[in-house]
């Protein structure tokens, strides 16, 4: 983003008798005359509010914005800040059941990922049967029926045309995305993931049939999962990726 406002910090807010606060800041180099803070609501997140900080950021205006207690990751980057991945279902998912979806989510929330939900339409996309018979499959449907806070993260998913990849660290399509590079409308998976690869930021697709032409990758990294059972390997792949790529970064503005 382009501000008259400082570099973007990030940081948590310790709480004794509560949990950690991720909190999202700009500061202005001089004393400020105001500050502006933003709570935002359930399965929300401060990136989607970075165009008031463009419209209204001023040398003497501060910005902070705490995050919800439920957007909260154990794996971290050096900054202390917790690895957002953004997690899709597309819309040509017809022959992936929700087990899969699950198995991906689980397998990113396990390894301490914030994980953020979207779809074409937003909303609640999946059918409710599982398809895939199995101890795992048995597993991940109990968990699920307990895990109020992934019920809640399946029924309220975002539209993709609501996303911009400079709030992620990377992204996992779940699904046939179609033509990467030659799909003109915005709210499609394949835009979305055409969009994290253009800025050079990972992203994983399972099952892995899609058309990659005239670009490629772009400047970003395609992992395609091979249909494996669970899907650990491209969430371990994904989530080193962007860990590498996040500390490429930051050395860069760092020199």
């Amino acid at each position: 983003m382009t501000s008259t406002a400082t570099a973007m910090a990030e940081e948590y807010l310790e709480r004794a008798d509560g949990p950690r606060i991720f909190v999202r800041s700009w500061h202005p180099a001089s004393r400020p005359s105001a500050v502006v803070a933003i709570c935002h609501g359930v399965n929300s997140h401060s990136g989607q509010h970075f165009w008031a900080v463009e419209q209204m950021a001023a040398p003497r205006c501060g910005w902070h914005w705490p995050e919800s207690s439920d957007c909260q990751g154990a794996e971290m980057t050096s900054t202390g800040a917790p690895l957002r991945v953004m997690l899709s279902r597309s819309s040509e998912a017809g022959n992936v059941g929700l087990e899969q979806f699950l198995g991906v989510y689980y397998a990113l929330q396990d390894a301490g990922a914030e994980v953020l939900v979207a779809s074409m339409c937003g909303g609640y996309p999946w059918p409710t049967r599982f398809t895939r018979l199995g101890a795992e499959a048995d597993e991940l449907a109990r968990r699920f029926q307990a895990d109020r806070r992934a019920r809640d993260d399946l029924a309220n998913t975002l539209r993709f045309g609501e996303l911009f990849e400079e709030d992620f660290h990377g992204g996992f399509c779940v699904g046939e995305p179609g033509a990467l590079w030659r799909d003109a409308d915005r709210n499609s998976a394949a835009a979305l993931i055409a969009q994290f690869l253009q800025a050079g930021k990972p992203i994983a697709v399972l099952p892995s049939l899609l058309d990659i032409l005239p670009k490629g990758a772009g400047d970003g990294l395609l992992i395609l999962g091979d249909g494996a059972w669970p899907p650990s390997a491209a969430v371990a792949a994904l989530l080193a990726a962007a860990t590498r790529q996040f500390e490429i970064r930051r050395l860069s503005h760092e020199t």
